[in-house]
C-alpha cells in the first residue's frame, strides 16, 4: 500500500475523493505516529476534509 519507493505508494492511484468510506484497522499498531507510513496515507485521503 505504501513504501519508501514511490512505485510502492499504490494508494496514489486513487484520487483523494475516490472512496466514500475508509475503514482503518491498523490504528492500534502505530499508524498515529507522525512518521509512520500509514500517517501519509491518511493525510492523502483526509486532507480534503479539512
Amino acid at each position: 500500500m505504501s513504501g519508501v519507493e514511490e512505485f510502492k505508494n499504490v494508494y496514489k492511484e486513487f484520487s483523494p475523493d475516490f472512496f466514500d468510506l475508509i475503514i482503518i484497522d491498523e490504528c492500534h499498531r502505530g499508524s498515529a505516529k507522525e512518521d509512520s507510513a500509514w500517517c501519509e496515507v491518511l493525510e492523502y485521503f483526509f486532507m480534503q476534509l479539512r
